[in-house]
C-alpha cells in the first residue's frame, strides 16, 4: 500500500475556461464566472463528499469533506465520532485506498 502525502488543505482560485454553458450561466446571474474557488489536497481538487483522513486524537480518522464554497468559512469533516472544522492545524491526507476521479 502506498502512503499518501500528509499535508494541509490549500484554498485556490482557479480560472474557469469559457464555454457555452459558462456563458449561459454568466447571463443568468448577471456577472461573469471567471474563477472557481476550491480546496486542493496534495495537488488534487477536493470535492464535497470526498473521503479524507484527518489526524485527530493520536490516530487517523476517515470521514467526509463538506464545504459551503465560501472562502471565509472553514470546511467540515464528518466522521464516526462527530464533526470538526478543518483548520490550519489539521493534518489531512487522502485515504490509503483512495483512487483519483477519472
Amino acid at each position: 500500500m502506498t502512503a499518501t502525502p500528509i499535508t494541509k488543505l490549500e484554498l485556490r482560485s482557479v480560472p474557469i475556461p469559457s464555454s457555452f454553458v459558462i456563458e449561459l450561466l454568466d447571463r443568468e446571474i448577471g456577472r461573469p464566472l471567471t474563477y472557481e474557488t476550491r480546496h486542493y489536497l496534495a495537488g488534487r481538487p477536493v470535492h464535497c463528499g470526498d473521503a479524507l483522513e484527518v489526524y485527530r486524537e493520536e490516530r487517523w480518522r476517515i470521514g467526509r469533506y463538506e464545504w459551503t464554497g465560501k472562502p471565509d468559512e472553514l470546511p467540515t469533516f464528518e466522521y464516526e465520532g462527530g464533526t470538526l472544522r478543518i483548520d490550519d492545524e489539521c493534518l489531512v491526507r487522502w485515504p490509503l485506498k483512495w483512487k483519483p476521479r477519472s
